[in-house]
């Protein structure tokens, strides 16, 4: 038997759609992140009598996440972290009014 075969025949085909969406998933985080992703399956298999055989499918997709937050802050005297340098002196912003534009007409 097939493993393909196995899983395509698992509870109606139902474990086989999971699994393709899962795989799908991670290849899209993947693909997305540059980074690694896994798929595990795990099957447990006990003997239930009389030609029977309980079986239990176990999965977990794992896609790369982005958990990385970066930036710069500055340390100040106090030893704290804040966003402005404390040690540049800040600039005075003024912001000058725009002008109304002259029309200019030619004759042709």
């Amino acid at each position: 038997m097939l493993f393909s075969e196995f899983i395509s025949n698992y509870n109606g085909g139902h474990l086989d759609e999971i699994l393709g969406r899962e795989l799908q998933s991670v290849i899209e985080a993947i693909d997305y992140h540059g980074r690694k992703g896994t798929l595990n399956l795990a099957l447990a298999l006990k003997p239930s009598g009389a030609g029977k055989m309980d079986v239990v499918a176990t999965y977990a997709a794992k896609p790369p996440i982005d958990n990385t937050v970066a930036g710069i802050m500055f340390v100040d005297k106090n030893k704290n972290l804040v966003a402005d340098d404390p040690y540049q002196p800040k600039l005075e912003l003024t912001l000058a009014t725009p002008s109304t534009p002259k029309t200019i007409l030619k004759a042709i």
